[in-house]
C-alpha cells in the first residue's frame, strides 16, 4: 500500500519549508500536502497568518523608509494594527 503525501506533513515539517511556500518556490504536491496539513492544524495556520502578516507589513513598509529605525517602527505598528503584538 502506497503512503499518502498528504498525511506525512508534520509540524515541524511544514515550518521547515514555510519561507519556500511563501515564496512560492515548492511544487505543487509540496503546497496541497502543506495546505492539507494547515486545514487541519490551527497552530500552524497561526504561524503561517503571523509569518505572511511580517511579510506584508515590511513590504508595506520598505517603500516609504530609508532610515531602518524608522522601518522598525512601522513594521511594528502595521504588526501591531493587524493584531499581533510586539514579539520583544
Amino acid at each position: 500500500m502506497k503512503s499518502d503525501p498528504l498525511h506525512l506533513i508534520d509540524c515541524d515539517a511544514l515550518v521547515a519549508q514555510l519561507w519556500d511556500y511563501l515564496d512560492g518556490e515548492l511544487s505543487p504536491d509540496r503546497v496541497r500536502a502543506l495546505e492539507a496539513h494547515l486545514a487541519e492544524c490551527s497552530q500552524c495556520t497561526e504561524h503561517v497568518h503571523f509569518e505572511r502578516t511580517v511579510l506584508s507589513a515590511i513590504r508595506h513598509a520598505r517603500h516609504d523608509a530609508v532610515d531602518p529605525e524608522r522601518l522598525t517602527t512601522r513594521v511594528r505598528h502595521a504588526l501591531a494594527a493587524a493584531g499581533l503584538s510586539d514579539p520583544r
